[in-house]
């Protein structure tokens, strides 16, 4: 994540005025950029951020792209490994007997 949104600046609005004006209050999202709260009973509920300030707080960046880079490189490194391969199977028969208990009527 590239930049932090300044949530602070948000314009609150309940969820029936937004239910009322929903297009101006989406007009005034998009072309002027504000970042809306949605309430409930007083109680914030969600955000409603412009599509810009989406893009710039969840695009991927450079540091992103290579973290997935070196995760795609290690993809498959156990394979072939006995032991690993062992756990693993021991591991999926406890997780199935369990799995069959909780399903058992009493």
């Amino acid at each position: 994540m590239s930049k932090s949104h300044d949530y602070k600046n948000a314009k609150p609005i309940s969820a029936t005025k937004l239910r009322d004006s929903l297009f101006t209050s989406l007009d005034n999202v998009y072309f002027k950029r504000e970042t809306l709260v949605v309430e409930k009973s007083g109680i914030p509920i969600a955000y409603i951020i412009s599509p810009k300030d989406y893009e710039s707080k969840y695009s991927v960046n450079k540091s992103d792209e290579d973290f997935f880079a070196a995760l795609e490189a290690t993809k498959g490194i156990w394979t072939g490994d006995k032991d690993f391969e062992k756990d693993a199977r021991r591991k999926r028969k406890i997780e199935l007997t369990a799995a069959k208990r909780r399903k058992k009527t009493w």
